[in-house]
């Protein structure tokens, strides 16, 4: 097992300590893309969908990222990322 405190890697430590913020960041690029008119692929919004459905949690919320708990807010970005990409089901 990978020891995070332990790691000199500024990196790693960035990545951990900004991981619940993945779900509201996709949401704020995606939509910074739809101001700017930039297209996304069919392929691309197929990818985000999947990443968004692996941070779908049993209980129905979604979480900041993989593996997160469930929360108000990154459930309410999960459905306005879905806006975005006109996936609403």
């Amino acid at each position: 097992m990978y020891d995070l405190e332990k790691s000199t890697d500024i990196d790693d430590i960035g990545n951990y300590l900004t991981s619940h913020l993945k779900m509201g960041g996709g949401y704020w690029s995606l939509t910074s893309l739809s101001v700017m008119k930039e297209e996304l692929t069919e392929k691309k919004k197929d990818s985000i969908m999947e990443w968004l459905y692996e941070c779908q949690n049993e209980d129905g919320g979604f979480g900041g990222n993989i593996g997160h708990d469930s929360h108000i807010t990154s459930s309410h970005y999960s459905l306005l990322i879905s806006i975005v990409l006109d996936r609403l089901e």
